[in-house]
């Protein structure tokens, strides 16, 4: 069977199939089957929750999606560019039966994708994604999908009627449980994409002194030599500024890279090890750890010397 589903959702360069408007209609159309199979009592229309990153193809794919989701009789809410994390924190606070990222992660602006989470706001399993794409080749693309011709028209449900991010602001603020950073010096690199106009607002509301680098996205500029596929940006304006750490997001702000005060870059298993040892100590710490064969080997040694593992 073909495939729509790579190792993180649906990607692609825009224009080819699968990222064709035509596909990305047919594709919201087989998601209102799908969700119709996941919840047959449902009563009242399913909801779909909609984010997407600063890609200039995003507004197209939007709307196709929009317009297959609808056409199969799905509720939408679009909440505009927002990170990955805020669309599956945003699809269970609101209710939503389903949530997308209109994303391509760290890829260039010439790709896009369609990330997935359920309504608790975790990523596809992997037997959710085959039903889909069964969905999809078997009764869709052997048909020639016409997407609408009211391309130009307006639909009430694109229109974004609140302003979601102050609850995902509140949401990371109390995660943090209170943390000041008052006279803290972070210069913080948003890679163009979706944490521009947020990761800056969180650090200076907990009270750091910020720069913000790469925070001016114009739909083309998303990852171009800045973010966490090159660090070294920030990690020179880090020391230029004589900041006390920097932080460097991917465009769609899942990935993040962060430099200590002498310009180090750490990647994520030095963050990882940094959060799960700062909890080790704790006598209320999970003493076990679910891992994985990709971690690398000086990591898992982190692990095993902390933790009882278990393998996935």
């Amino acid at each position: 069977m073909e495939h729509l589903f790579g190792t993180d959702g649906i990607r692609g360069e825009v224009g080819k199939f699968p990222l064709t408007q035509e596909a990305v209609f047919a594709i919201g159309r087989t998601l209102g089957v799908w969700l119709k199979e996941q919840y047959p009592q449902q009563k009242t229309p399913l909801k779909i929750l909609i984010g997407k990153d600063t890609r200039e193809s995003g507004n197209e794919l939007e709307r196709a999606l929009s317009e297959g989701a609808k056409f199969a009789g799905l509720q939408i809410k679009c909440v505009g560019v927002c990170p990955t994390p805020t669309v599956a924190y945003l699809t269970y606070t609101l209710g939503a039966h389903l949530g997308i990222a209109v994303s391509a992660s760290h890829n260039p602006c010439s790709d896009n994708g369609i990330k997935f989470f359920d309504a608790d706001g975790y990523k596809f399993l992997s037997f959710a994604e085959r039903r889909i794409e069964e969905i999809f080749f078997g009764i869709f693309a052997d048909k020639k999908i016409a997407f609408g011709d009211n391309s130009n028209s307006k639909l009430e449900d694109l229109k974004k009627q609140q302003d979601f991010i102050p609850l995902y602001l509140d949401f990371v603020k109390n995660i943090l449980g209170g943390l000041k950073l008052s006279g803290l010096a972070v210069v913080v690199d948003c890679a163009f994409g979706s944490f521009s106009k947020i990761a800056p607002r969180v650090l200076r509301e907990l009270g750091a002194d910020v720069v913000a680098i790469n925070s001016e996205p114009d739909g083309k500029n998303i990852n171009v030599n800045c973010g966490t596929l090159y660090p070294q940006a920030m990690a020179e304006e880090l020391m230029r500024h004589k900041a006390d750490i920097g932080i460097a997001f991917d465009g769609d702000g899942d990935r993040v890279i962060v430099a200590d005060e002498k310009g180090n870059i750490l990647d994520g298993d030095y963050i990882l090890a940094a959060i799960i040892g700062s909890g080790a100590s704790s006598p209320l710490a999970c003493r076990r750890v679910a891992t994985w064969s990709m971690f690398t080997p000086n990591f898992i040694y982190f692990l095993q010397q902390h933790f009882e593992l278990t393998w996935r």
